[in-house]
Formats: C-alpha cells, structure tokens, sequence
C-alpha cells in the first residue's frame, strides 16, 4: 500500500502530447532537446509534490547469504521454531531401517511450498539405547537417506551447554530451491501439552541475509533476520520481537549489529517505512531474502501528543511498526491507525519509568496534531487481589492515568525504589510499612493485635509527576485483611 499523501489536482496539469511535441519541434536543436528534458522533469517534480509522495532514487541489490557456520551469527538473537515429538508421521515417508524401539518424529515447517512440511526423525543406534542420531529430510523428497541425511545427536537438558548440530536444508520459496542453515537441538524438557517422552526439539538460530544499501548519503551494511523461523525473510513484524522479521543496520561501522545496547541500537522491526539519518526508506526484502529493493519515501505524516514526560512510544499495525521517541511531549508518525503500546513516561532516578499496560487504538491523521491523556492525572491506589487457591487476598497498588489505562513501575534499582503501603489507624498515625512486589503483589504479615479499621496509603515515589494518591480502607481480624470498604 503506497504513502498516503495529498491527492493528484489534475485541474492544475493541463499539458497536453500535442503541446509537448509543439514544444519539442520549436526547439529542434540540441538546446531544444536540453530545454525539453529540463521541462519534463519539471512535470516529474510538480506531480511528486502533489501526490504527497517521492519517487526517488530506486536500489536494488543482491544478498549473501550468512551462517552456514555458527560462528557467523553475531547479531545477539537466536529464533527458534520448536518442534514437538509424535509417535508417527503425517506424511508417507521412506525410511531407513530404524533401530529404537520408540523413534520420535518432529515436523518443521519452512518455506512457502504447498508441502513445506520438513520430517526429522530421532533414533537410536541401539533397541533400547538413548537418542544419539536423527534422520533428516533435508531436501524435502519424502525420502530419509540412511546415510546423507543421517546426523549424529546428543541429547541435552535444554541449557547453553547442549551441542546442537548445523544442518542444511533445502526449502522452496515461490517455486525456487533456497538453502537454509539452522541449529538442530533435541533435549529433555517437561512440557504439558507434549509430555510424550519429555523431549523437544529446535530449529534454531538460523542462516541470515546481509547486504549494502546507500542510506543517508553512505553505504550501510544491512542484514536481514528470519525471527519467525519459517524460512521467509520478509514477514512484517507485528508488534512483538519473534513475531516477525527484523533489519539492522550497522550505523556506526564497526562490523557488528548492536541489538541490545538501547543508546546505540542498530535493530529495528521489519517494516515498510524506516528512518535512516532524517530520511524515510521503503525497504522490501524478497520472500527468499536473496534480493533488497530500497526507494527514498515521502510518507504523510502527523503528530502524537500526550503527557510531556513521555519518552518513548511503540505504534504497530500491519506491515509498519514505529519506536517513537518524544520531544516535549509531542513525536512525528506516519498516518494510519496503530495499536500503541510499550509508552513510557519518565520518572526521576536513572531508568525508572511508568509503562502503559494495555494496547490502544490510536489514529493518526496527516497534518493534524492527535491530543491524549497518556501519563497525566495519573491516580495510585492499594487494591487487594484474591488469587485462586489463596485464602487472603494479597495487596497491590494500581496506577492509572486519566483515561483509565494502568501502568507499571519498571526500574533497574529496587533496593532505591519505594514501592509499598502505609498502614494508618483511626487517627491517621503510621503503625506500619510494608514493601510489595510489583506484579503478583504481598501478603501483609501483621500481628494479631492489629484487629479493626486500618487504611492502607501508596507509598510510591513519582515526584515531578502529576499524580494523586488514594487509601484504602480495610478491616483485618487476627492478622488478616478480611474486608475491603470500596
């Protein structure tokens, strides 16, 4: 779907073929000739404009292929495509003779062939021997090689000291054979929905494409992640790491891809609009990731606006995903309807922050500025929450903004973070204070001489915030909070 942009005024290009060939004839000299390009590429300029989108310069180039060894992959992720054990396979298969008393068969899924369905089969070189090989359909033939898909295993306990095995396979993208490099790992793990024999399977931290792209006025080194692990390289990230594809780009030229170090992050969701040095790039990636077609891009923009705290923003919806950060309260996006999510209002202290809880629809309109209430006349209050199985109800503090959308406290220094209530008695005197934690909440261990009517107050520190906090009346009999007066 093409940037959304203002609409072609064709009342204002009234410029018949006649007249350019008119034109064309007047001059028929070679100043004519000149006169005549520099014309019609000031029409090109004038239709840009009024389209609301540029049609610039157009690259497309071809990828390698890296990690047929597992010493090449140094871009920090590891994808994973699980595979699950069954007694027998879904598909007919021609099989070597195989020697366990119970073979396991697992099924990958690569590609986008109408049978992109890959069958592994773990054995053993003895009846009643432990897992120690597999047979691979490398190929997708339907036949198991005895000797040429035969891979020697060994069973781990799914820790980083398992060895897995690097294999090749062949897959078919659009009707055309690709190879795919992937770790192969078969371990013990206790899974309820597989318990059979207990043990899993992965594909894992596979092959990637790398490439140069002109981006910014320089050459940039670009790979692109299969993080869904289905062997297409250009699934459109939908929201969530792993649920999707993912660029990076060496910004700095070092060599490497930083994809975990947040003031230098060179790792971006796969998406059509990126933002390359104040530019905007449409970068499409084949299906088989062995081609990279990239366009200067002029998408419609408008603006988000909301609590002045605000850091930082995800906006997702199909095929585009945008991490926003803010200026003043106010970030640039390209139009369209999005989820918002992961927004993030700052707090004082070193990496402490609120972080909205839900996804909220949001629109945003070309030229027009969207006003939210996100982060502001943010209210915290004790709430008690009674899990099943737990006879008291364990304590929380809820915080929400004006709109009714709750956020979470995230910090990386508990140990200098308040986070707790206040026990008050009738005369609004402290008798207690108590710690919590911040997800599943506390049991507050109180003495059994605290029988009555006690408020509970938030004990949280959001200085430089607009915040209100709120008690909580309770009543607690022989240590316990029984009662609740909402």
């Amino acid at each position: 779907m093409a940037p959304r942009g203002l609409p072609i005024q064709k009342s204002r290009i009234k410029i018949r073929q006649s007249e350019l060939l008119l034109f064309s004839s007047v001059y028929s000299g070679q100043i004519g000739a000149a006169m005549l390009a520099i014309w019609q590429s000031f029409l090109v300029v004038v239709i840009c404009s009024l389209c609301g989108r540029c049609f610039g310069q157009t690259q497309e180039v071809t990828t390698k292929l890296v990690g047929k060894n597992r010493s090449e992959l140094k871009h920090g992720y590891g994808n994973c495509q699980r595979l699950y054990p069954k007694r027998e396979p879904t598909e007919q298969l021609q099989l070597p003779k195989l020697k366990s008393a119970e073979p396991l068969f697992y099924e990958a899924k690569l590609g986008n062939a109408k049978d992109c369905t890959f069958t592994i089969v773990l054995d053993s070189t003895q009846f009643d021997g432990d897992y120690n090989l597999a047979y691979a359909d490398l190929n997708n033939d339907n036949i198991l090689d005895g000797t040429s898909e035969c891979l020697a295993v060994e069973l781990g306990d799914g820790s980083d000291k398992d060895i897995p095995v690097r294999v090749k396979f062949e897959i078919e993208v659009d009707g055309q054979p690709v190879p795919y490099f992937v770790d192969f790992q078969a371990f013990n793990y206790l899974y309820a929905e597989n318990p059979l024999h207990k043990i899993q399977a992965n594909l894992e931290k596979s092959s990637f494409r790398v490439a140069e792209l002109s981006l910014g006025g320089r050459l940039l080194s670009v790979a692109i992640l299969d993080l869904d692990s289905n062997g297409l390289f250009n699934d459109f990230e939908k929201g969530k790491t792993f649920d999707g594809d993912r660029i990076l780009f060496d910004f700095d030229e070092d060599g490497y891809f930083a994809t975990r170090d947040g003031k230098n992050n060179e790792s971006f969701p796969l998406s059509r609009f990126h933002n390359i040095d104040g530019k905007w790039y449409e970068i499409r990636p084949s299906r088989d990731g062995r081609t990279v077609r990239c366009t200067e891009a002029n998408p419609s923009m408008g603006t988000l606006e909301c609590s002045p705290l605000a850091s930082q923003v995800r906006l997702y919806q199909e095929g585009q995903t945008l991490d926003l950060k803010f200026q003043e309260g106010k970030t640039a996006a390209i139009v369209g309807k999005y989820k918002l999510s992961r927004l993030q209002i700052k707090l004082r202290g070193k990496d402490r922050y609120l972080r909205i809880n839900e996804e909220v629809p949001v629109e945003i309109v070309g030229g027009q500025v969207l006003q939210r209430k996100f982060g502001m006349g943010i209210q915290v209050r004790p709430m008690l929450n009674l899990r099943e199985g737990e006879a008291f109800p364990r304590v929380k503090l809820e915080i929400k903004d004006s709109e009714g959308f709750s956020y979470t406290l995230k910090t990386e220094d508990w140990d200098d973070a308040s986070f707790g209530v206040i026990l008050l008695d009738d005369n609004g005197q402290a008798i207690a204070a108590y710690d919590l934690l911040e997800k599943e909440g506390s049991h507050l261990s109180l003495p059994a001489r605290y029988d009555g009517k006690y408020k509970l107050r938030p004990l949280l520190d959001l200085e430089g915030l607009d915040a209100s906090f709120q008690d909580l009346e309770v009543e607690i009999k022989r240590g316990e909070i029984v009662l609740v007066d909402e």
